[in-house]
């Protein structure tokens, strides 16, 4: 049996709905797209950390990032856990395997070499993938391979609140995609243009605790609540959906070559972002805390020289599954693996059910596919009914209704919190 090429692409900070394949349409992304049509799109797909540390040392790993002391950005891997989760990692695994392992790209996490890529592709400038990924696929190389690359947008959004807030300079890139179409004046922009406010945007009184903690200790995203106009928050928008299309761009390209490449018919392409982005909804622009856009993130998987398009609302971990998913199709045994391979969805079959963990700087939290349960550090949980709130506007937590949801979900996380690390 020839065993498959395997094509991983990452954005950063991209949510589940910013595709047009996904029905949003204050965007188009032909490229994404164009996976969707030749695979399977998962609509429950969502990261195990709503932050690009945790996140990907989760997707790189298949662990949860608790299980080394990374749950927040600024964590750096415990120097004693680390070693042995590394090696069972994505790129030692395949390197044993028989795999040529190569990365490009944004890398997101901390101490980096040693997570054992066999080659590294890439230089100055931000955008430049293209200039190392482009070659590399058109060479002649012995199969099989596995590259991962990593694009930096749409993350540069971030700096424009960074720079109302604080002065940071932003990006060319960011520059561009604030501006108006050419020619459009700013009342013609906000009248046809500028993406609509989404129905979630408005903050709550009984909104969950964890969102006042964030607050408190970052003024970037407080200073932005208390300043922004509705103007703002839809020229923000229209900008974060300029980046997505922008990095659409780089991967149709990325694409083209592989399928005018020797490895056209004989390569599985995952896509997927290290996690979601809240855009402008509950008032908050960023990420960081486990609202439903914050971890909800893309996932396509196309099968070698494409396959039937598919649909799948399986509950998906892309923090934990990205790895069993390559794995499977690499021919390498994942039995053990805290994750499930999403192959099963691809190939039309029934994936089993789960409840979703993930995890968030100061908490935890667990989700069914109806309800999700949030609890911080400190003990203040907080509980949303997506059947009747798919906006997470009304927080459940001290509803007595909810009391055995509570405590279902609770037990779950209870189980997670002492066998993780593990």
């Amino acid at each position: 049996m020839i065993r498959p090429n395997i094509l991983v692409i990452l954005t950063d900070d991209q949510n589940g709905s910013a595709l047009s394949c996904a029905g949003n349409r204050w965007l188009y992304t032909p490229a994404m797209d164009s996976l969707a049509s030749q695979g399977t799109r998962f609509t429950n797909a969502y990261a195990v950390a709503p932050q690009c540390t945790p996140s990907r040392y989760g997707l790189l790993n298949g662990v949860y990032p608790s299980s080394v002391g990374v749950r927040g950005n600024s964590d750096t891997p415990d120097p004693v856990l680390s070693p042995p989760v590394v090696a069972d990692g994505l790129a030692n695994t395949l390197n044993v395997a028989g795999y040529h392992t190569a990365y490009s790209g944004k890398t997101g996490v901390n101490d980096f070499p040693t997570y054992g890529f066999a080659e590294t592709l890439w230089g100055p400038g931000r955008e430049r993938n293209l200039d190392y990924i482009i070659p590399w696929l058109q060479a002649s190389r012995p199969d099989p391979w596995i590259l991962v690359t990593s694009w930096i947008q749409p993350h540069d959004i971030n700096l424009e609140a960074l720079h109302d807030a604080f002065g940071v300079n932003r990006t060319t890139q960011l520059d561009e995609a604030m501006a108006n179409p050419p020619g459009v004046t700013d009342t013609e922009f906000f009248r046809s243009f500028a993406p609509l406010l989404p129905p979630n945007f408005p903050r709550t009184d009984t909104e969950p605790d964890g969102v006042a903690v964030m607050l408190a200790q970052d003024s970037q995203r407080q200073w932005v609540r208390d300043n922004w106009t509705e103007q703002d928050w839809r020229r923000f928008r229209w900008a974060y959906f300029r980046l997505v299309e922008r990095v659409d761009g780089y991967i149709g390209q990325m694409l083209s070559a592989l399928y005018s490449s020797p490895y056209a018919q004989n390569t599985v392409v995952i896509f997927a972002s290290d996690h979601g982005y809240l855009d402008c909804r509950h008032e908050l622009e960023n990420k960081q805390l486990p609202y439903h856009d914050a971890l909800h993130s893309p996932l396509i998987v196309r099968p070698p020289g494409g396959g039937t398009a598919r649909v799948s609302d399986a509950i998906v971990n892309t923090g934990l599954d990205l790895l069993p998913t390559v794995l499977d199709y690499a021919g390498v045994d994942y039995s053990g693996r805290h994750g499930q391979s999403a192959r099963l969805a691809v190939e039309g079959m029934q994936m089993p059910g789960r409840v979703h963990i993930s995890e968030y700087y100061y908490g935890y939290c667990a989700q069914d596919g109806r309800y999700k349960l949030w609890r911080d550090d400190n003990g203040s949980e907080s509980l949303f009914d997506w059947e009747i709130d798919p906006g997470e506007m009304t927080n459940l937590g001290n509803d007595s209704a909810y009391d055995q949801v509570r405590a279902e979900l609770g037990a779950v996380l209870d189980n997670h919190i002492a066998t993780v690390p593990a």
